[in-house]
């Protein structure tokens, strides 16, 4: 039951802050007052950091579980590095390259590859 219960909590604060992710892009083109501006991002903040944790210590409970987790890391790994990288080829072609973007593409590359280095030599 409790693993259940981290299932909902996951979904529910992964619903979350896609909302206030949303919210930070402005869909509406209404104009947030800078308070609100601010709330938002410490809201942003403080549920990415619950949602990471829930992500943490997410323990799978048989093999299938754990097939399940892995193949939705690295749907997610593969989704965000496609993004990035399609946003990379874009500006390159119609304004100019935004560094943080060429970082970010770069620190998830190197956070993948030295994760899997260090799970070989630990295992």
């Amino acid at each position: 039951m409790w693993s259940n219960v981290k299932q909902w909590a996951e979904i529910y604060l992964s619903a979350i802050l896609i909302l206030l992710l949303i919210t930070c892009i402005n869909p509406l083109e209404a104009l947030m007052p800078a308070f609100w501006d601010r709330t938002v991002i410490v809201l942003l903040i403080v549920v990415y950091g619950l949602y990471a944790g829930v992500v943490y210590r997410e323990a799978p409970r048989d093999e299938r579980e754990r097939l399940h987790v892995a193949r939705a890391e690295r749907i997610g790994f593969l989704t965000g590095t496609t993004l990035v990288l399609v946003f990379l080829v874009f500006e390159t072609f119609f304004t100019s390259v935004e560094k943080a973007l060429v970082f970010v593409l770069g620190s998830m590359i190197l956070a993948k590859m030295i994760a899997l280095l260090v799970l070989k030599i630990r295992n």
